[in-house]
């Protein structure tokens, strides 16, 4: 299946975190408007009570001298007092948790994933070059004039943690695009040959923690699955027919298993690597990807529209 979210090899892992460079203008996550209440009669309502964050008795709260970035606070600790009632670390967690679920836990692993990489390939964001990621953004940021003559110094308090992970991020995905991989990934999706397939998926759905006897016999019930749809189309069942009453994956299903014309590198790699091998008609052994078990069938081989040259590989390191 078409997977925009896989890591395919060790650089990749940038593809996934990409759009963590848009939050370099953004001071962290946006915090929701307070509602605003109105009275009958459209008159404002009373003021909401006032929250403060100053230490209750001791013991009870975080002391102010509390370090959040060297301990994590307890769940029963004090983090404010609304008119003298305590809100506890562990009900904004939940409150988080409630209003942004696993977002930006999948956000902060992009990001651990880029600063692995950048290490791995020795790329550095210095103070310099972090700077001059900032001000390049500022002149192209028409759209945003308040970052128009700020300082450095109030734009590294407000920009630094997203423009360095931006910078990584930018410089990654160069060298990724220019090294012997990205080219040949870059020609692929330009000017590859292609595939036209259609497809039935039988998903296994696995949850964390789920008993291994259980996951055994999810993963055992959709291999036979797909193995019985083999036997029939290879025994002359309609294939768009059969797609549409039992694949799992809805969008193609409704199109008889049918999906649009793809490059090797836009599919997950067994699902790729059937596709690529397999003769025009021939229907496939059931294929394990992350998403379940495949049948699949080739129905047209597109050419590559160019062949690789010397030339070609220039012209996709200039682009």
């Amino acid at each position: 299946m078409r997977d925009a979210r896989r890591i395919q090899g060790p650089v990749a892992a940038i593809v996934l975190a990409t759009a963590v460079a848009s939050l370099w203008a953004a001071d962290g996550p946006p915090a929701p408007p307070p509602p605003r209440a109105t009275a009958p009669g459209g008159d404002a309502a009373p003021a909401a009570p006032s929250a403060t964050a100053r230490p209750a008795a001791p013991g009870d709260t975080l002391s102010a001298e509390f370090d959040w970035r060297k301990a994590a606070p307890p769940d029963d600790a004090v983090l404010v007092r609304i008119d003298g009632e305590p809100i506890r670390i562990g009900e904004y967690k939940d409150y988080l948790l409630g209003q942004f679920g696993d977002g930006y836990v999948q956000v902060f692993v992009n990001e651990r994933l880029v600063e692995r990489e950048a290490r791995r390939l020795g790329v550095v964001a210095t103070d310099e070059r972090v700077r001059a990621w900032i001000e390049d953004k500022v002149r192209q940021s028409q759209q945003m004039p308040e970052l128009q003559g700020m300082d450095w110094d109030e734009l590294r308090r407000r920009y630094r943690p997203h423009a360095r992970m931006g910078y990584l991020i930018e410089t990654l995905v160069k060298m990724r695009r220019t090294s012997p991989e990205g080219l040949k990934r870059e020609y692929a999706m330009r000017y590859g040959e292609k595939r036209r397939v259609r497809h039935i998926l039988y998903q296994v759905r696995l949850r964390p923690g789920m008993p291994e006897d259980r996951r055994t016999a999810i993963e055992q019930a959709a291999r036979e699955r797909a193995e019985r749809a083999v036997e029939r189309l290879r025994k002359g069942a309609d294939f768009a027919e059969l797609a549409r009453r039992e694949s799992e994956d809805p969008a193609s299903a409704a199109r008889g298993g049918e999906l649009p014309p793809f490059a090797r590198p836009e599919m997950v790699p067994a699902f790729a690597e059937a596709a690529f091998s397999l003769p025009v008609g021939k229907i496939s052994d059931p294929v394990r990807s992350r998403y379940g078990w495949h049948v699949i069938e080739v129905l047209e081989v597109i050419p590559a529209a160019r062949p690789w040259s010397p030339e070609l590989e220039a012209e996709l390191r200039k682009d």
